[in-house]
């Protein structure tokens, strides 16, 4: 349901209360990386502030880089 409100709500604030949501229930960095190429800069702010507040390894960090690395032609923003 929340992972369904980040990548899909119209209203960016809905869309960074998810990703905070979602962080705080500790399901996983997968379930919002949507919210890496989401087109408003407070939604991408908030997903980073908890990429990085997050105590995982280098080689998951660097898992969930290679998630949000997608073309340009793919992005949405």
């Amino acid at each position: 349901m929340l992972s369904g409100l980040v990548a899909n709500d119209e209203a960016w604030a809905v869309r960074r209360a998810a990703v905070q949501c979602l962080a705080g229930l500790d399901c996983g960095t997968q379930t919002f990386v949507a919210a890496a190429t989401d087109p408003h800069w407070r939604v991408r702010h908030e997903f980073l502030n908890v990429i990085i507040g997050q105590e995982d390894s280098v080689s998951n960090r660097t898992d969930i880089i290679s998630r949000i690395l997608v073309p340009a032609s793919q992005r949405r923003f």
